[in-house]
């Protein structure tokens, strides 16, 4: 494994005030996906790294003069704040950062207070060490290179303080005392501010040797992407990959001394044609201003400025059979199946000397089929394993899986002039919720449950995270009694304004894991399923009173697991046999023959079909047209549209 001489990555983001969030702390893992509904805030995280890391070029709004409404809520009487706290600090960042770093961290804030008058907040980075606020006076000495003999007052009176620190004669033992005793005593530290230029333009500031943010946009023009400019995304990715092949830099070095030593003496041959220009001005001067006067001439220009050799930018050209041509000429989706290709290069393929990349890509899914963006969702997993982190925004299940689970961050924002929230799962906590529900012994080997979580977050269902109001069903059955009803009744709209969405899991027992996992994540859902009272074999029976209790107790509720009636709470459903029998009783059973079995000509009188979607559409509705209706059906329905308009 190498050593990475630049290791750093995010350990956490604060937002403060910036935006929808009102103050939000965010922790990252090497692959960190934002999922959620549209408005949520999931783009406001990569904004937010944007104005923290000076990245313009593919910001769509000014980032170093912050606007009113970049304030949450247009909060401007308090100030917009990016922390972003770096961990997992390789020895060359320790030692070159050695001022700011504690405890392996390094803590760095972009501030934006708003100014009235300008109409704007300029933003500054302050860098921040935890450490104990009196020994402040110690290390503000220190940066302001006082001599020895002051650190040494400063230092002794601590010690009188603080009987603990030992005696110490250099600088940096003292200096070493001080930071030992903070990190032995974090309960006493506090955040400690000192601006300064962290991350500065032109790659200035002091990050820059150990991080590299590259932004990929949602929507970009591909033109814009064109091989000549080296600052965009795709530019930083491709320099990225070159210099892991090869690097100019010991050979442009060489070229630029010896064109320094031709420039000195193309100078020095040039320099008689000054001297007669001087003497020349010289005798005019003497004879109108002043006998003893002189005056000399000779080249001012800079021979390290005027010679100067840059990397050279490597450019692509794509294209189908003969033809090869720009990028700006080919469609966007070749533009991300070009950086799907160039991130697998990256992949095997770094510098131990290189900076992080930390890579913030929205919605990577665009432009691509399926196994495309597929495959780019285990690229991103592969790229972790190196010196690189990456942040993703996306809408499409694919890019959340079993295995990952707990790299998905849900972003939710309940209502307008509320701040949007993050939360996270961690593994062990989903899966002692589950056996909580399940009883099953806490110290029982986790292999079998990591394959139902994984099970759990295909992409079907893991569309969850993506709706305001997801709906849980046991299948397909479900779905069509409650979308027929839904547009019977005219609450189609409505449910579909509020954000609902019915997600099948494709059997009872298979409700356990998602519900879990809503729990955890403070994810508001509805749940319809079946007690199945009606079961008679004792083995089915023992399986559905698990299945029953362990969905009632992630629910809370305290019921028989074999309900006597149906139970309809705020955000579930349990019919106590079956949803179609629940829904059968609802009709006279004349009717109810009548109506199903005219429906069945539709389909051959084709036996079996009783659970079928688009048999139970077209009895249903065809009982609708004669103002048949259930009424249990309807209450369910109420009942979904209820709780998603709470939560909106």
């Amino acid at each position: 494994m190498h050593c990475w001489r630049g290791k750093m990555k995010i350990k956490s983001i604060r937002l403060e005030n910036f935006r929808s969030f009102k103050d939000e702390t965010i922790s990252l893992n090497r692959y960190s996906c934002f999922v959620g509904a549209n408005g949520a805030g999931k783009s406001t995280v990569l904004a937010a790294l944007n104005v923290f890391f000076r990245e313009q070029n593919s910001s769509s709004t000014d980032i170093s003069k912050l606007s009113d409404e970049d304030y949450f809520c247009k909060d401007t009487t308090n100030p917009i704040r990016i922390t972003v706290t770096f961990d997992d600090l390789g020895q060359v960042a320790q030692e070159e950062l050695s001022a700011y770093v504690r405890q392996n961290e390094l803590v760095v804030t972009a501030e934006a207070p708003f100014d009235p008058i300008s109409g704007h907040g300029t933003v500054k980075h302050l860098g921040q060490r935890l450490g104990i606020n009196e020994f402040r006076r110690f290390f503000d000495a220190e940066k302001a290179k006082a001599s020895a003999a002051d650190l040494t007052t400063i230092y002794e009176a601590f010690r009188q303080q603080v009987p603990e620190l030992p005696a110490a004669k250099t600088k940096d033992d003292k200096r070493d005392a001080l930071i030992a005793y903070e990190a032995a005593h974090p309960e006493q530290c506090i955040l400690i501010p000192s601006e300064d230029n962290f991350y500065g333009v032109n790659s200035t500031g002091k990050l820059a040797a150990f991080i590299q943010w590259v932004y990929v946009p949602a929507v970009k023009d591909a033109g814009e992407e064109g091989q000549e400019s080296k600052n965009t995304a795709l530019g930083k990715l491709i320099a990225r990959a070159v210099r892991a092949r090869t690097n100019f830099e010991t050979e442009l070095d060489a070229l630029k001394s010896e064109t320094l030593v031709k420039y000195r003496e193309l100078l020095d041959r040039n320099q008689a044609s000054l001297t007669e220009i001087s003497q020349s001005l010289q005798r005019r001067l003497e004879s109108w201003a002043h006998p003893n006067v002189r005056l000399g001439m000779e080249w001012l220009s800079d021979p390290s400025k005027s010679v100067t050799l840059q990397q050279p930018v490597a450019g692509i050209k794509t294209g189908e059979g003969d033809f090869l041509g720009n990028l700006s000429r080919m469609g966007h989706g070749l533009q991300r199946s070009y950086l799907l290709a160039l991130l697998q290069e990256l992949a095997g393929s770094e510098l131990p000397d290189a900076p992080t990349l930390i890579l913030g890509c929205e919605e990577p899914e665009l432009y691509q089929h399926p196994p495309q963006a597929r495959h780019l969702a285990e690229v991103f997993c592969e790229l972790t394993t190196g010196n690189n982190q990456i942040l993703i925004t996306t809408h499409s299940p694919l890019f959340v899986s079993g295995d990952g689970f707990e790299n998905v961050n849900l972003v939710r924002r309940a209502g307008q002039g509320t701040s949007s929230t993050i939360s996270s799962l961690t593994f062990q906590k989903l899966c002692n919720r589950i056996r909580e529900a399940t009883r099953e012994d806490q110290q029982r080997q986790i292999g079998g449950l990591v394959a139902k979580i994984h099970q759990a977050l295909q992409p079907g269902i893991a569309e969850m995270f993506f709706a305001h109001t997801p709906i849980l069903v046991e299948g397909l059955e479900d779905i069509s009694y409650i979308t027929t009803e839904l547009h019977v009744s005219g609450l189609w709209p409505e449910f579909r304004r509020l954000g609902c969405h019915l997600i099948p899991v494709n059997g009872k027992d298979k409700l356990i894991q998602p519900l879990a996992m809503a729990v955890e994540l403070g994810l508001p859902v509805f749940i319809v399923f079946d007690a199945d009272t009606d079961t008679q074999k004792p083995e089915h029976r023992v399986q559905h009173e698990r299945d029953n209790r362990a969905l009632m107790s992630l629910l809370g509720v305290n019921e028989n697991p074999f309900p006597d009636s149906n139970i309809m709470g705020h955000n579930h459903a349990i019919w106590q046999t079956n949803i179609t029998k629940t829904v059968k009783a609802d009709f006279p059973a004349v009717d109810y023959s009548r109506i199903t079995e005219a429906a069945r000509l539709n389909y051959a009188q084709e036996s079996g079909i009783d659970k079928n979607h688009l048999f139970i559409a077209d009895w249903v509705t065809a009982a609708s047209d004669e103002n048949l209706r259930s009424q249990t059906l309807n209450s369910l329905c109420r009942a979904i549209i209820n709780f998603a308009g709470g939560e909106a």
